[in-house]
């Protein structure tokens, strides 16, 4: 059984200062299609690192991410918030229409503690 999933923008914002906003990180996976996630364009040393069990299980797939099988899953591991507050996750997302009904996308944010889950869709 496959599990499908697809993000086609994430964004991490906070506020260094009360008055602006930060972009901290951005991807809106509009690279060419791969079998490796890599790097955003307007972030190229932010490289998203992968876990799967097949070499397919994370993807780029006409500029959207892509995470297949159960346990797929892409993270933006060593990104640091430090010095900001007020930070902001936004991210759009939507099954792919072979999803499993039983399919479900984990949002998950390490506060230095451990993995805390966000959102559960």
């Amino acid at each position: 059984m496959f599990k499908w999933k697809v993000a086609s923008t994430a964004f991490i914002w906070g506020v260094a200062l009360p008055a602006c906003a930060d972009i901290i990180f951005a991807d809106s996976f509009t690279r060419r299609s791969s079998n490796t996630v890599g790097a955003p364009l307007e972030y190229p040393s932010e490289v998203w690192r992968e876990t799967n069990r097949q070499t397919n299980d994370v993807a780029i797939v006409r500029g959207r991410l892509q995470l297949r099988d159960r346990g797929a899953t892409a993270a933006q591991l060593d990104l640091s918030t430090a010095g900001f507050e007020n930070i902001v996750l936004s991210y759009r997302w939507a099954p792919l229409a072979q999803s499993d009904p039983t399919d479900r996308l984990l949002v998950r944010w390490n506060d230095g503690t451990g993995l805390v889950t966000l959102a559960t869709h």
